[in-house]
């Protein structure tokens, strides 16, 4: 319908609810946990070592990513419908979300950010804000991204930036990076994924995560090689994915790998004999460093 149709339309206030929060996470200077109750005019705020995945009335989850600022504008659904419309600003930070279909004239999910709108008809998507530019980035579905002076439909392996000045030609994203099989098993302590690299990408971001749907984000940072590399990790099973940025800062297509790791106890450090060292008598003594959480050594001697 039109504007005024949709003036003349009663909606009533729903709430959303956090689902799961890593490190630390904030709405108006209160700490946020799993299961707080989400409300119009929430102002959620990530630290650097923060995320939190929201789920909406309808189902849409989204993904508040570290050093994030993001106002909760309007929760509702129309009268008697199961219709919502759910407006979010976004002043900083990035965002990923897996919408549910919009069903009805009346539903709307939009992210507002300084410098675009990025609307949703039941998609997967990321919006960016920051460096005085808006990202949007589809894999799955399409969006509607309006700038300052036009409107341009953005389908699923596309992305735009929008700046002040307007929005940029839609570009294809970058390929998904071809994830080492050996990265399945982990046995050191500073986790390596090396991946292929891919043409034109400027830099690689690496999430990693207890989950296949990466709600549950436990750490991430971004490359400029085409290796990834976390330290910190408790041994156990994960997720990671990974993704090329091109030089416009669009991020591309994920990879995604499940692997374990199982680093501890970690190897001791052997002190004696030396690597490849030569020795001259008839018996050899071999020492190496005490290990944490060892309570006793294996010890193989081979030719």
């Amino acid at each position: 319908g039109t504007c005024k149709d949709r003036d003349m339309m009663r909606f009533d206030p729903v709430t959303a609810r956090v689902t799961q929060v890593r490190g630390q996470v904030s709405s108006r200077g209160a700490t946020l946990g799993e299961g707080t109750v989400i409300r119009s005019g929430d102002e959620l705020e990530t630290a650097e070592d923060g995320s939190t995945t929201i789920e909406l009335a309808d189902g849409s989850r989204l993904t508040l990513q570290p050093k994030s600022r993001m106002r909760i504008d309007t929760l509702s659904v129309l009268r008697g419908t199961q219709q919502q419309d759910a407006s979010l600003t976004l002043s900083a930070g990035r965002v990923e979300s897996q919408a549910a279909t919009q069903r009805g004239p009346a539903a709307r999910y939009r992210i507002v950010t300084p410098t675009a709108a990025v609307g949703v008809r039941g998609t997967q998507f990321r919006v960016g804000a920051g460096d005085d530019a808006t990202r949007a980035e589809v894999t799955e579905g399409a969006v509607a991204v309006d700038g300052a002076q036009a409107s341009v439909k953005l389908p699923a392996g596309f992305g735009v930036v929008a700046a002040p000045g307007g929005l940029a030609k839609a570009v294809e994203l970058l390929r998904a990076p071809s994830i080492a099989d050996a990265a399945r098993l982990q046995e050191r302590t500073i986790v390596r994924i090396p991946f292929a690299p891919v043409d034109g990408a400027s830099a690689y971001r690496a999430q990693i995560a207890l989950d296949t749907d990466f709600r549950a984000i436990v750490t991430q940072s971004v490359f400029k090689s085409n290796e990834a590399k976390f330290g910190d990790l408790a041994d156990g099973d994960y997720h990671v994915r990974v993704r090329a940025i091109d030089a416009a800062g669009l991020e591309g297509r994920d990879a995604d790998l499940a692997f374990r790791l199982k680093a501890r106890p970690e190897p001791p450090f052997a002190s004696f004999p030396q690597h490849k060292g030569k020795l001259r008598a008839d018996t050899v003594g071999f020492a190496w460093a005490k290990a944490a959480e060892a309570q006793r050594y294996a010890f193989q001697l081979a030719t």
